[in-house]
């Protein structure tokens, strides 16, 4: 018993920091919950990123929005150069939009999860994932899962979405693009 539960309370803990954010500290007697103290930023941070998650979020709008308007020339503008490339993304995003057949009437809460690399305090990778619940008009129940890179200085050409799936109770219905793409 000891043994299956160490491998489990290490993913726990594993899974747990790896979403982990750096923050500067509050200043002290600050009303505010999005200041910082800015001069430990620019002492100990050195040019360090905060990440506050809204990128992710303002991706999950832009390709909610497409769906909502099935606006498929700006939803393959979203997509990074790569997938560009090697998908063919007309005919994967008109058979995205026709799994949702209905209109989207609700978006639940944006869950957004994001990582990103450092080189010598410059951040020279980040990327974001954003899962939406949406409601149809016939009350059906979607979950679109979207995950972009943000920034990728050794290959600009994978700055973009990667993959946007649509999933119905759990199940994977359908994927625009590709996930496992590599970075570096």
């Amino acid at each position: 018993m000891r043994k299956a539960l160490i491998p489990l309370m290490v993913s726990l803990i594993a899974y747990t920091f790896s979403s982990c954010k750096y923050y500067a500290p509050m200043p002290e007697n600050s009303q505010d919950d999005n200041a910082y103290n800015e001069e430990f930023y620019n002492e100990i941070g050195k040019g360090r990123w905060i990440w506050d998650d809204s990128e992710g979020e303002e991706c999950g709008l832009k390709v909610i929005d497409c769906f909502m308007n099935k606006d498929s020339e700006t939803l393959k503008d979203l997509f990074c150069n790569y997938v560009k490339n090697t998908h063919d993304l007309d005919s994967e995003i008109d058979e995205a939009f026709g799994v949702i057949k209905e209109d989207i009437v609700s978006c639940g809460k944006f869950r957004i999860g994001s990582s990103d690399s450092f080189d010598e305090g410059v951040r020279v990778y980040a990327d974001t994932s954003c899962t939406v619940p949406i409601k149809t008009s016939d009350d059906e129940e979607f979950e679109i899962c979207i995950f972009s890179c943000i920034e990728n200085s050794q290959n600009p050409n994978l700055v973009g979405l990667k993959m946007v799936s649509i999933y119905k109770d759990d199940t994977l219905i359908y994927t625009v693009g590709e996930r496992e793409i590599i970075y570096y």
